[in-house]
């Protein structure tokens, strides 16, 4: 009776540490599925500003949006290069 009784008692304990381990993964999961939604918007958020960047600066747009007469440009020398450079 008493190696019974151990043995149960063995076994509750068991159990109760199998059950505490799921638990704890499923938490774990739940965390981990939050922190990849959050990592999903923020690549999300990302993109929508390279999309706006790209938008904004796009050949076409800045040809309508810059004035003729600022559109000359000349040549730039060897010197001008390297001191925008420093």
């Amino acid at each position: 009776m008493p190696k019974l009784l151990l043995t149960l008692a063995a076994f509750l304990l068991i159990g109760g540490a199998v059950i505490q381990l799921r638990h704890e993964q499923v938490e774990l999961r739940n965390r981990m599925a939050n922190l990849h939604r959050d990592m999903q918007r923020g690549q999300s958020e990302l993109w929508r500003q390279q999309l706006d960047i790209a938008t904004y600066t796009s050949p076409s747009t800045l040809r309508n949006l810059v004035p003729q007469k600022q559109r000359e440009t000349k040549p730039l020398d060897a010197a001008s290069v390297n001191a925008a450079r420093e």
